[in-house]
């Protein structure tokens, strides 16, 4: 079978070549990497020519203007010609030499559309942990439909990282079920799109092997909370919830994709802490407008947050668990660094 290796690329001129070297020295050899760079300014570009010319089985485009990830990655589906397709963030990268061929073996034993696995965060001091999305409450090498999948994983908690890089997805899925990503959300992109996918799938299987390295803290990566930001949030939720409960799937899978999805109501709720005041009456209002999310929500800490703002309201509620979150974290680094134990700090 044939991979395509779809590489979205912005600004990544210290990143990429460790991304690139992660698939080409592979020991599995078939393969085909594609690159879209979207308007960079910091010589990314250059390196990207410089690999294409290298390796035959690199196929790059460029971008004169930024564009933004989701129709990048439109782009890269309609020119990928592999049977399956995984998407690779230019800066990250794959764990081992042979993780091309781990992917490849679970796949053609199970004959599945979809193969999921676990991944490593990896900070800049170089520490990594282990993050498996609740895969591991699935067998591995066991089929599973997409349903099936979303039930189990999603069963555990609520919290659920819709990364596109976690999977191979038969390109078939994405084609016949005509499901692109939305150029015009301005967050939550992969969410929006992940879950249609997975459920389309007939037949899905895990890895317990971390495939994939996820870089964070890394410089340049974009963290600024805004007020367009919390609104997409919010607009997430509210028509993500509508677009499940009007679909024809059973009522349990509704309730857990629900949940999931008014996760991110409460999020903004939080983080409207760091935007100006202005700014944050209008996201409040925003809270209050869509309210009804909260019905749809299963987990104990935002359904006690739900019970909070109908006695204080939304602005106290939020400063409270602000406050409240921030003074927590404080008390456990100091417990970790000794203090109690009459260590030196």
């Amino acid at each position: 079978m044939i991979f395509s290796i779809l590489i979205p690329c912005y600004n990544v001129s210290k990143y990429i070549e460790k991304c690139l070297e992660s698939v080409i020295y592979q020991t599995y050899t078939n393969w085909e990497i594609l690159l879209i760079d979207d308007g960079s300014t910091d010589g990314t570009v250059e390196i990207i020519k410089y690999y294409a010319e290298k390796e035959k089985r690199i196929r790059a485009f460029y971008q004169k203007e930024n564009q933004g990830v989701s129709a990048i990655r439109n782009l890269l589906l309609k020119e990928s010609t592999g049977d399956f397709i995984i998407f690779l963030d230019s800066d990250d990268w794959w764990k081992d030499k042979n993780s091309l061929e781990k992917i490849a073996t679970g796949l053609v034993n199970s004959n599945a559309d979809i193969i999921a696995f676990p991944y490593n965060i990896v900070r800049q001091t170089g520490s990594t942990a282990r993050r498996d999305n609740n895969t591991q409450l699935l067998r591995e090498s066991e089929i599973y439909t997409g349903k099936e999948y979303l039930k189990t994983v999603l069963g555990q908690k609520a919290v659920y990282q819709w990364y596109p890089f976690l999977y191979a997805f038969r390109k078939q899925l994405w084609v016949e079920n005509n499901i692109e990503f939305n150029p015009k959300t301005y967050a939550l992109e992969d969410a929006e799109v992940l879950y249609r996918v997975i459920l389309c799938a007939s037949k899905l299987t895990v890895m317990h092997d971390p495939i994939y390295q996820y870089r964070i803290e890394r410089e340049g990566k974009l963290t600024q909370t805004s007020e367009q930001f919390l609104n997409s949030m919010i607009d997430f939720s509210v028509k993500n919830i509508k677009k499940v409960m009007k679909m024809d799937i059973e009522q349990e899978l509704k309730v857990l994709l629900c949940d999931n999805f008014s996760c991110q109501y409460y999020s903004a709720l939080y983080s409207i802490n760091y935007l100006r005041k202005e700014d944050a009456d209008r996201i409040f209002a925003s809270l209050d407008k869509y309210r009804f999310i909260m019905a749809y929500t299963r987990s104990k800490k935002y359904i006690l947050l739900s019970k909070i703002i109908r006695i204080f309201g939304f602005h106290a509620t939020s400063r409270l668990w602000f406050l409240f979150s921030n003074g927590r974290r404080k008390w456990i680094r100091f417990i970790r660094s000794g203090c109690l134990l009459g260590e030196e700090v």
